[in-house]
């Protein structure tokens, strides 16, 4: 395989990445995150769920010599768009409810935090991977080559790709966010809520456009 192919299933794993489901879902984790490092913790997590299940998937289609059956992807498309839904309601009633915690008391409540939002994130990306199966395994010649080993190279570093992108970005945002919040905690529950929003929004649109 040639470092050309190899730089490509990379940085398509990156471009993925910014698909607008997988950033509404991890917005309304980094929105809560207490640093820059738990949100980048946070977007790292959800790009191994998904780069696990994407792999695993495309590995059994490749050695089934199959296809990814589309009823199991639209399901779980459906999935994403209600989880889409239910983490953006929870964001908005928190945001509305929630005192905003000040930066002495956001260190002692950060681990708490962390731990409680590890799993869902992991299964959430799992779940992204699996809506997105269907779609991914059609890639998946392009890294065969003569090889199936080179077949799993291309989906590893596709998801390398993708944890690598959501780490930086969700980086970026959890910085972004701290700044905001340094000046206005007010600021910061306005962003929270709109995180809530947009997550809500975009998964009332994959269950519009879901069809069974």
């Amino acid at each position: 395989m040639s470092r050309l192919l190899l730089l490509t299933a990379f940085t398509l794993g990156a471009a993925h990445a910014v698909a607008p489901d997988h950033l509404a879902a991890v917005g309304v984790f980094v929105s809560r995150a207490r640093s820059t490092r738990e949100a980048l913790t946070h977007g790292a997590r959800w790009g191994v769920g998904h780069a696990l299940t994407l792999t695993l998937a495309g590995l059994a289609v490749l050695f089934a010599a199959g296809a990814w059956p589309q009823l199991l992807s639209l399901r779980a498309e459906w999935l994403v768009g209600v989880v889409l839904i239910g983490l953006g309601a929870r964001t908005v009633w928190r945001a509305a409810r929630d005192h905003m915690p000040s930066s002495a008391a956001a260190h002692a409540h950060s681990h708490a935090n962390s731990q409680a939002h590890r799993h869902p994130l992991l299964g959430i990306g799992m779940l992204h991977g699996l809506a997105g199966s269907g779609a991914m395994a059609a890639m998946v010649p392009l890294g065969t080559g003569q090889h199936p080993w080179q077949a799993a190279l291309w989906l590893a570093l596709f998801g390398a790709g993708t944890i690598a992108a959501m780490a930086l970005i969700a980086g970026a945002a959890g910085w972004s966010l701290r700044a905001a919040a340094a000046r206005s905690t007010e600021r910061l529950r306005v962003v929270v809520a709109a995180a809530g929003l947009a997550s809500m929004a975009v998964g009332a649109l994959w269950l519009t456009q879901t069809t069974w």
